[in-house]
């Protein structure tokens, strides 16, 4: 008779919130390894980036000890009710203050918008695929990448999508950490360094959160939970919101006329940089370029609107977002600039941060539509006309008007503009 010790229980598999994290820091370290040798030669040579406002204002606040306030600007300036001081943003605090780690902070929020981006395409289309493409997309866009000299946008609007998720959570009735989660990125959208894309992106997730409600029939569960997260939002980011909101009476750039609101905003042929993205315009506030592969997919996931509400609404958000891209072109941006709160603020094309996700999103939506052959050789057909014909109206329009145009490869613009390098350990 042969003895044997106990059988041992097979491994449990790894369920619920751990899985979901596993995956998560799968997908953070597939996107910090892409971004990680997209910026290789400040991590090789440990070199600054110190391109334009880096380098006159948020390298030195990086490297400067903390302060409450600076007597070198005329009579004195309350530090700590400045934005652009990112003193009590956390990931601010570990990268200046216990990593010391300049080139650190200037990749993560490539890392966290294409990862947060990601899951929101994961949960609203259920394809990884597709979350792929639409956090590639939006990490690699644009509104992000061509923002990198306004270092404190680039990591609010890094964290844009996450609230965006959670708003979409929770009108669809799901667990109410939620709130702790939208809340979270609420405030570090705020405390990242700038005021004016926090205000967009509440705008539009209280815009998402009422049509979300709508649709799946939770009005008042929804208002409840939705207030709870902005209201401990709220609470945490107070800490620079009310000094910053006392400052705002004595500071008179937050006099804005039209002309100024609507400044950086694209011509009706730099709007073709859409297309084109040789053709010159301002890259940082009046950034389009998401790729053709991109749109061309996003044409494919707009054609999914029918029932499906997120869809119809980020349609929605790209068309109203990229008429705002044309300035006085259109009437589009001065009706927001009637908006009390919004015509205090410069630039209103700073939203196009939203364009460039919502486009990211439908080129989700498309992908998985392609994947679950809900489109038709029709559709596809459509969408590859509409593309091309678009690609030659603006390849004959640069042709037979070509003082409209003025592009970006010539040598001495490139030198002027390039970016900087330090010689200082990052």
């Amino acid at each position: 008779m042969s003895t044997s010790g106990p059988t041992a229980a097979p491994p449990r598999p790894i369920r619920g919130a751990a899985a979901a994290l596993l995956r998560g820091a799968v997908v953070a370290g597939a996107f910090a390894a892409l971004f990680g040798w997209l910026f290789r030669p400040l991590i090789a040579t440990g070199a600054y980036l110190s391109e334009s406002d880096l380098f006159d204002w948020f390298l030195p606040l990086f490297l400067s000890p903390p302060a409450v306030w600076s007597s070198d600007i005329f009579a004195g300036l309350p530090v700590f009710a400045d934005t652009s001081d990112a003193a009590h943003y956390p990931l601010y605090f570990f990268f200046a203050r216990v990593a010391h780690s300049w080139s650190g902070y200037v990749i993560l929020p490539y890392v966290l918008g294409a990862t947060f981006a990601y899951a929101y395409g994961r949960v609203v289309t259920g394809s990884r695929l597709a979350a792929a493409a639409t956090g590639l997309a939006y990490g690699l866009s644009e509104a992000m990448i061509g923002r990198q000299a306004h270092i404190n946008f680039v990591h609010a609007f890094a964290w844009f999508p996450l609230m965006v998720l959670a708003v979409d959570r929770l009108v669809d009735g799901a667990s109410s950490r939620w709130i702790a989660v939208g809340a979270a990125a609420t405030a570090c959208c705020f405390l990242s360094g700038h005021p004016q894309p926090v205000l967009y992106a509440v705008s539009f997730c209280a815009l998402y959160g009422v049509v979300g409600a709508i649709a799946g029939r939770r009005v008042k569960e929804a208002s409840v939970r939705l207030f709870m997260m902005f209201a401990l939002a709220g609470l945490v980011m107070a800490i620079k919101a009310v000094p910053f909101a006392q400052a705002t009476l004595y500071i008179a750039r937050q006099q804005v006329g039209l002309d100024q609101f609507v400044s950086h905003a694209n011509s009706p042929a730099q709007m073709m940089s859409l297309l084109f993205p040789a053709i010159a315009h301002d890259r940082r506030e009046a950034s389009l370029y998401v790729g053709l592969v991109t749109i061309i997919l996003a044409l494919l996931g707009a054609r999914q609107w029918r029932g499906q509400w997120r869809v119809a609404l980020w349609v929605a958000a790209a068309l109203v977002t990229g008429l705002v891209a044309m300035g006085k072109t259109t009437p589009v941006a001065a009706i927001f600039y009637l908006l009390p709160v919004y015509r205090r603020s410069r630039v209103i094309t700073r939203m196009l941060f939203i364009f460039a996700f919502a486009v990211a999103v439908l080129a989700g939506w498309g992908i998985a539509a392609l994947q679950r052959k809900r489109t038709t050789r029709r559709d596809i057909t459509t969408v590859s006309v509409i593309a091309a014909g678009a690609l030659l109206a603006g390849a004959v329009w640069t042709a037979i008007d070509p003082a409209r145009f003025v592009f970006e490869f010539d040598a001495s613009r490139l030198s002027a503009s390039g970016c900087r390098w330090g010689s200082a350990p990052a």
